[in-house]
């Protein structure tokens, strides 16, 4: 997929699946970790700089879109969501 390339092409991209826990535990991307999008936007400013790529994915785009939003307003100036997010990915 787009996504798979692209992870190999940006290895020093974070990855971050912002559903929740359970959701993330029933069906995740190797290479993702999760934080739940409640607290997402809070623990990335606070985990990683403003320079730094970040990668977010949901279900469907909304919540990681939202988190984008949140983080692009902090400052951050390299943030990409997964358009159509999990559900996308597994047509």
């Amino acid at each position: 997929s787009e996504l798979d390339q692209y992870m190999v092409d940006n290895p020093d991209a974070i990855y971050i699946d912002v559903r929740t826990p359970e959701e993330f535990k029933a069906d995740n991307i190797e290479g993702f970790i999760n934080i739940d999008s409640k607290i997402a936007s809070d623990k990335i400013v606070n985990d990683y700089t403003k320079d730094d790529q970040i990668i977010l994915i949901c279900n469907s785009g909304n919540r990681s879109s939202s988190v984008a939003q949140q983080l692009v307003s902090a400052g951050f100036t390299n943030v990409v969501n997964v358009e159509g997010g999990m559900v996308e990915y597994n047509k």
